[in-house]
């Protein structure tokens, strides 16, 4: 069972190195590692390329900078598709694995070949690497160690995998999930493996090994939208334009998967029952101001409204590209996707309407699809926010 490291990596000189020690470090050593710079304005590739240098990893780690923006899902479908490893694990720049994360979750997933999905439990850090012991925490481990499999109801019911938490096996994705995201499938054009997409990059992506430049421009924020940069502007200097693939971040024609690579390869394991979940932390996930997720476990954030209100919204939107592109493929998985569709809808309309009966009323309806911790927090959302009510997002018109 060979090994990749897959990152996507934009503006993240802070941490980022903790998180490459952390890989350089781990007990079973990856075959390889892929990352993917977005077009960073700070010093993230010089950070990575000397890390790479210092450490005498150049056959085995290779770093990519992107031509044009591509945002942080279209980023990172992109660098999946350039592993070649038999499993993938996915990696994002600002947390800290255990050292033998690789070693564990390979062991169990020879040990089950019916995983094709795998993640480990995770614990949170602040900013300055302190844990962070949060009522709203997602995860906690028993130590159990023991596997259990996710079910399709859960994953859309409480999300609480992070891509950093994963492994998947690339075969299972490359015949799964590369065409639905955009990708094609293997064998055809534009599906390369790190050494062919190294040896010729067509789309718009040149390896910083051979430009060794950095961005000449400041190109605008990254953005959790997934779309790519307004003005075409290179991120190496001196980088040419190879080949005429210029169709987007997943060779698409443009049209741009936004759905983040995490909940994707967990609905469309659990959906088959190939996802599973073992009891062991195996990292630390650091919140901090600029995760691009924009996750919260801080009470006084969560009950804010209109920040609620703008999580539905994007869940909504998430579901809604779910339905388009026909992720889920079982009438089982249809089903449990317009449940949960409708239940965020009437979620949605409940706290709009700042009652607390009408938030009482959806959860009634839905109340397989919705947690007590969630009706609890609307609540509250309600009772003490105005009672002119919520300015009217136009989501739902």
């Amino acid at each position: 069972m060979t090994v990749s490291v897959c990152m996507g990596i934009y503006n993240g000189e802070k941490y980022i190195e903790e998180q490459l020690d952390s890989i350089l470090g781990q007990t079973r050593k990856a075959e390889e590692v892929i990352l993917c710079d977005d077009c960073s304005t700070d010093r993230t590739v010089e950070i990575v390329r000397l890390f790479i240098e210092r450490n005498g990893l150049q056959e085995s780690w290779r770093l990519y900078c992107n031509g044009e923006n591509r945002g942080y899902p279209g980023n990172f479908y992109y660098v999946m598709g350039l592993c070649a490893g038999d499993v993938v694990f996915l990696a994002d720049q600002d947390d800290v694995w255990a050292e033998t994360k690789l070693e564990r979750m390979c062991a169990v997933l020879e040990e089950h070949p019916e995983a094709e999905v795998l993640a480990c439990k995770f614990g949170l850090m602040d900013g300055e690497g302190e844990r962070i012991h949060a009522v709203m925490a997602p995860s906690r481990s028993l130590g159990t160690r023991k596997l259990r499999q996710v079910g399709l109801r859960e994953i859309f019911r409480k999300y609480q995998w992070p891509g950093m938490v994963l492994a998947y096996r690339n075969g299972w994705y490359r015949e799964r999930g590369m065409g639905i995201c955009g990708q094609e499938s293997p064998g055809q054009k534009g599906v390369r493996t790190a050494r062919e997409a190294e040896e010729c990059r067509k789309d718009g992506s040149w390896s910083h090994g051979e430009t060794g430049q950095s961005r000449k421009d400041g190109s605008r924020s990254h953005e959790e939208t997934g779309q790519s940069r307004e003005d075409g502007s290179r991120s190496c200097e001196d980088a040419g334009q190879c080949g005429e693939d210029r169709s987007g971040p997943c060779g698409n024609g443009g049209l741009e998967f936004r759905v983040p690579h995490d909940i994707f390869l967990c609905a469309m394991a659990a959906e088959e029952g190939a996802f599973f979940h073992m009891d062991e932390e195996l990292a630390h996930h650091r919140r901090h101001d600029s995760n691009t997720a924009a996750e919260e476990h801080r009470v006084g954030k969560l009950l804010q409204r209109e920040r609620k209100l703008w999580e539905i919204e994007k869940y909504l939107r998430m579901l809604g590209e779910f339905e388009e592109r026909r992720v889920l493929r079982t009438e089982a998985g249809k089903r449990i996707l317009r449940e949960k569709t409708r239940a965020m809808e009437g979620r949605y309309e409940a706290l709009q309407s700042g009652r607390i009966w009408r938030v009482l009323r959806a959860a009634a309806r839905d109340w397989r699809q919705v947690r007590a911790v969630a009706v609890v927090c609307d609540l509250m959302i309600v009772r003490g926010g105005s009672r002119e009510g919520f300015k009217d997002s136009g989501y739902l018109k």
